[in-house]
């Protein structure tokens, strides 16, 4: 059996079935990228696509690679800055690698969620429009998932996206439709609604009556949100789903806390080539206070401690891992409003200015560069961490993280 069949067949096991979505628009490979209005941001760089193709790397420096998404949006001042509501990352995991502080998105470019987190996943400032609600993303091409599966020959559990379900617009864009890509090199998903969709499985095993009923009309609502034809799936990633419903008692923390859990038990059950991590918790502010924004970040942070400090206590993990930390947008510094950094507007020059973090084997520790660089360079770095090539990236290597 090919991957692909396998892959169809396991998604069919967590009831993945290819259900129309009513209502709703996918913009992806099939459309035609957006044209924005040319802006001038004050202080942001225009990016110019690079004349020539990124080089193939002829070695890699480590095996793996966790990616972490920092991200619902940060500043840098709650970040990297002696002001920070990141205890952790501040005064403790930068001592331990390479900081660029003076990283950012292209001016012309969408400074949201989606489009923020595909910047990095393909290394490219393509345009993507949308109201979050409205549009479900898919990569125009591939993203960095699709470049290790591909180019390490890796298994189906080599690599892994483990997302908030924040915003379901976004919940399964962890690969494009590329014709040498797509879903046969596409990140297993771990997440709240792959949980609640293998949790629904389960219970409809022994479910009669109305009760049943009920069950197949809530598993019908969750399977209409998934707007692919196919996502991947493997036993071990389901078996990992179901002993962490079992210990909480099919009562797991939610939000941040709950990626958390399942990358620290992706990184120990698993040891995947390639991990992805989307935190999301400061995005909250956009419905309250500012407190929910700090209170946000202090989770990301204490997330990002759970994560470094499970791959510095497993030998093998410590031995062969980089962590790279990139934000996929900063929030607003200079609004009128009573909280400025409640948004993300694209026209405020505080939402494209964000910072890119490495450290792991062979990276520099405790080296501050402030150098100023796009964020897609963060995923030409990775690259050339993996010894993966890179064909479609439009960024370059970052100087200073491979010494």
């Amino acid at each position: 059996m090919n991957r692909r069949e396998f892959m169809k067949n396991a998604a069919l096991s967590l009831c993945a079935l290819s259900i129309p979505v009513v209502g709703r628009k996918a913009f992806g490979a099939d459309s035609d990228p957006i044209v924005l209005e040319k802006k001038e941001i004050a202080g942001i760089p225009k990016f110019e696509i690079p004349k020539t193709q990124l080089a193939i790397p002829q070695t890699s420096y480590c095996k793996r690679v966790v990616f972490v998404r920092y991200g619902g949006g940060v500043r840098r001042q709650e970040t990297i800055s002696p002001k920070t509501e990141s205890p952790f990352f501040y005064h403790g995991l930068l001592k331990e690698g390479t900081l660029f502080s003076n990283v950012w998105i292209d001016r012309e470019s969408i400074t949201g969620h989606a489009q923020g987190s595909l910047y990095t996943m393909t290394g490219r400032f393509d345009n993507y429009k949308g109201q979050p609600f409205d549009v479900e993303y898919t990569p125009l091409y591939p993203t960095f998932a699709e470049y290790v599966h591909k180019g390490l020959k890796t298994t189906s559990t080599d690599c892994i996206m483990i997302n908030n379900s924040d915003n379901m617009s976004t919940e399964f864009f962890g690969f494009s439709e590329h014709k040498d890509y797509g879903l046969a090199h596409a990140p297993i998903l771990l997440s709240e609604w792959a949980l609640m969709v293998r949790r629904l499985e389960r219970n409809l095993q022994k479910a009669t009556g109305s009760n049943r009923n009920k069950l197949l009309q809530k598993q019908k609502e969750l399977l209409q949100q998934l707007y692919r034809a196919e996502i991947p799936s493997d036993p071990k990633t389901t078996e990992l789903i179901d002993r962490l419903d079992k210990e909480h008692g099919e009562r797991p923390p939610l939000g941040d806390e709950l990626v958390a859990e399942l990358a620290v038990r992706a990184l120990r059950e698993l040891k995947p080539r390639y991990l992805q991590v989307h935190l999301q918790d400061s995005d909250y502010v956009h419905w309250g206070p500012g407190q929910l924004y700090r209170r946000g970040v202090r989770r990301m942070d204490t997330a990002l401690r759970r994560i470094w400090e499970t791959i510095q206590s497993n030998n093998e993990l410590r031995d062969e891992t980089a962590l790279v930390v990139v934000p996929d947008h900063g929030r607003n510094m200079h609004g009128s409003r009573r909280i400025p950094y409640q948004h993300h507007d694209t026209e405020d020059p505080g939402s494209h200015e964000i910072f890119a973090f490495f450290a792991g084997p062979g990276i520099p520790r405790g080296v501050r560069i402030d150098q100023s660089l796009p964020q897609i360079d963060a995923t030409a770095t990775m690259g050339a961490l993996l010894g993966v090539a890179t064909p479609y990236v439009h960024g370059k290597v970052m100087e200073g993280v491979i010494s």
